[in-house]
């Protein structure tokens, strides 16, 4: 998982004052970006729930190659990750979480949501998991169990997906989603979206 700055050495800054162990610095370029970019790994942390780090915002030569090519399926925009937790630990892990955005979670039913300036994290305890993706266990605890995904016309998508052959199952928000085991990974949802990608983001006020 791969938080977003607008300024990675400010974050790193912001770590050290909070004991956050992490990386430094370190710049990356891609092809067609025009400056290298900051990215932080997050490390000599207790995080078994997989790889963290925090990249800046990439910019790129032309507006052609800061373009997502438009997947068959529908998708627009990465607008949740969810993460499946012992439910002993959650508060610890939404503690955790919280020090690295710099701001609380919010209570959403039986999950805690770290709202993020594009998408969130949700943090879900284990015995609850069938209550969000029903059907759905996790392999190992913890883990990143899905992903959602905005989309503009869920039954264009919800065709094309068992056009393809995959199974589709309806989440409890109303969305759809493709179970982990024919995703071989994560569940992926899809959720209608009304807005364009740049009125989407403004929906959000923090950024990671």
């Amino acid at each position: 998982l791969v938080f977003q700055t607008d300024d990675a050495n400010e974050t790193a800054r912001r770590f050290d004052q909070i004991g956050v162990g992490h990386s430094g610095v370190n710049r990356v370029q891609q092809p067609h970006q025009r400056v290298p970019m900051g990215v932080i790994e997050i490390d000599r942390e207790n995080v078994p729930e997989g790889r963290l780090a925090v990249a800046e915002r990439p910019v790129w030569e032309t507006t052609e190659a800061a373009s997502a090519p438009q997947h068959p399926n529908g998708a627009e925009d990465l607008v949740e990750s969810m993460l499946c937790v012992p439910d002993a630990q959650i508060e610890a892990y939404v503690q955790r979480y919280q020090h690295y955005v710099g701001h609380e979670a919010r209570k959403d039913g039986l999950a805690q949501v770290v709202d993020l300036k594009q998408s969130c994290v949700r943090l879900i305890p284990a015995s609850k998991l069938g209550d969000f993706l029903p059907g759905e266990t996790a392999p190992a605890l913890p883990a990143f169990v899905a992903y959602a995904v905005a989309v503009r016309h869920p039954s264009q998508t919800r065709r094309w997906l068992e056009d393809n052959g995959f199974p589709v199952k309806a989440e409890a928000s109303g969305g759809i989603f493709v179970p982990s085991k024919a995703a071989l990974g994560a569940a992926i949802i899809f959720r209608q979206v009304h807005s364009s990608r740049k009125e989407f983001a403004r929906n959000f006020d923090y950024e990671g």
